[in-house]
């Protein structure tokens, strides 16, 4: 063996006998006796043993490997560095997975524009490469960073450290909020220095409704960050039970109330549907309820506007539209960068999402004048007495 290796292991064997737990030669057969025999007491001790022992990358890897995504029982019991103020003249990191026309995506992009603004520096973050109109408008410098996986947690891990390196961020908005490596990202953050601002898009009941067990893995990581950011009541409610620093907000849109002129559509019997082509979307509700609608009103017809985040869910849906024999019926544009057109072309404004945080989409069907057709989502802040929906 080595002389590195056996200092390594003379430095694990000094941190981690006070964590509890036996030295090991493997960052992750240490990673399996912190969850397996480690007390939750010394839990947190033995966390910061192990990554000093072996590194972020190895030693976050491990973890990764041994917790995937189910880590409540190590993320009870951790404590992490309290972040340091923003301030106008630092870098901002702002993260998603993609840009492909949904809502978060939107929403990112303007407040990239109010973050600049106020004086800020704005780095962008994604796990695909954007198209390259998308590109142009952001104005701000993009970095990709491999999927978030468990099983290559480390080469996520290292890219993200280069971008740290090279940008000198000081704090980052976390758009991901359902992401599953999250509390190995908010690890390795912490350990450069960042603020972790959580942007939660999604009603708190999001998981539970669709039976995920993340709910209950990611409620603990939210306690760890510095802020989080919700959307309704009911979501800053909820997660100050878990956060002391919980602030609602409302979603930034391009819309000026004082040039608004509600449509006169000249084209009748043409619904839009708006969205992230995903099952909480409900991509296939949507095609599903036009097939009924056009059993009535032959003539109509649907704007399905939006893209799938993988090709395989866009191509089911295509093969919906043509197993339900209405192509000739359904216009799919892919994703606008400007739907003011087929929102003005628009006679009804279809919402098929099973829950949603704050729904955009919603908000400008209502500038343009357009009905919306929805199922009952009572926490949108926009469905409260004459705030757009009744």
């Amino acid at each position: 063996m080595s002389s590195h290796n056996e200092q390594t292991q003379r430095q694990y064997l000094e941190h981690a006998s006070c964590g509890g737990i036996e030295p090991q030669i493997t960052a992750l057969d240490a990673a399996r006796e912190l969850k397996e025999r480690t007390l939750p007491s010394k839990r947190n001790q033995a966390l910061y043993a192990l990554l000093e022992t072996w590194g972020l990358p190895e030693g976050l890897q491990a973890l990764a490997e041994t917790y995937n995504e189910y880590y409540a029982d190590l993320a009870n019991y951790l404590e992490v560095p309290e972040g340091k103020p923003v301030l106008p003249g630092s870098t901002i990191i702002t993260y998603y997975q993609a840009l492909t026309g949904g809502g978060v995506e939107n929403t990112q992009m303007r407040l990239i524009g109010i973050w600049k603004q106020l004086g800020y520096r704005v780095v962008v973050m994604l796990e695909e490469e954007p198209d390259k109109e998308v590109a142009k408008q952001l104005g701000a410098p993009i970095y990709l960073i491999p999927t978030a996986t468990a099983t290559h947690y480390a080469e996520r891990a290292a890219a993200l450290e280069r971008i740290l390196d090279e940008t000198g961020a000081c704090a980052i908005v976390y758009h991901k909020w359902l992401c599953r490596v999250f509390l190995w990202d908010l690890l390795l953050l912490k350990a450069h220095g960042l603020s972790v601002i959580c942007h939660t898009h999604g009603a708190y009941s999001h998981s539970i409704h669709n039976g995920d067990l993340l709910f209950s893995h990611l409620a603990p990581v939210y306690s760890l960050c510095d802020a989080l950011v919700a959307l309704s009541a009911a979501d800053r409610f909820f997660w100050s039970h878990f956060n002391d620093h919980v602030y609602e907000t409302l979603n930034p849109t391009a819309l000026e109330l004082e040039d608004m002129k509600p449509s006169v559509n000249p084209k009748a019997h043409n619904i839009l549907w708006l969205a992230r082509f995903s099952p909480e979307k409900g991509t296939e509700n949507a095609l599903l309820i036009f097939k009924k609608v056009l059993e009535r009103v032959p003539d109509a017809t649907l704007d399905l506007v939006g893209t799938a985040a993988s090709s395989h869910y866009q191509q089911s849906i295509e093969q919906l539209v043509r197993s339900l024999e209405i192509a000739d019926r359904v216009n799919m544009p892919g994703w606008i960068n400007d739907p003011e057109n087929y929102y003005r072309n628009a006679n009804v404004f279809l919402l098929t999402s099973s829950d949603e945080g704050f729904a955009l989409t919603l908000a400008e069907s209502r500038y343009y004048g357009i009905p919306c057709v929805m199922f009952d989502l009572p926490n949108l802040t926009l469905k409260g007495e004459r705030l757009g929906i009744e």
